[in-house]
């Protein structure tokens, strides 16, 4: 059994890390820091929608709403991936526990 990601993940994975690596600046990171890391900072506002732009902030939920229509594990290494980097995560916390709710709960009535 292979426990690692496909090739595609792995893109996606250093897409990710070279985007924050690029747009972590020092305004940014200031911000986050003194926020305890949590989104709603100026700066923060401004990286999360670019971040978001590419689907990343909710990257388990299907493409037509916004997604990449990834796993959870992709999704939970693109959070840790924000974590290592230091930026604002917390917006996306409750849209990746919302998502699959809805999704179940979708599948289940429409069976």
């Amino acid at each position: 059994m292979e426990f690692g990601f496909s090739p595609e993940e792995q893109k996606l994975l250093e897409d990710v890390r070279r985007f924050l690596k690029s747009e972590s600046t020092p305004a940014l990171l200031s911000e986050s820091q003194e926020l305890g890391h949590i989104y709603g900072g100026r700066e923060g506002r401004k990286f999360i929608q670019k971040f978001a732009a590419r689907g990343w902030l909710i990257p388990n939920w299907p493409e037509k709403y916004g997604g990449l229509g990834m796993s959870a594990t992709v999704s939970f290494a693109i959070r840790e991936e924000m974590a290592l980097a230091s930026v604002p995560s917390e917006p996306s916390r409750p849209f990746n526990i919302i998502a699959p709710t809805c999704s179940l709960t979708r599948t289940r009535s429409s069976s």
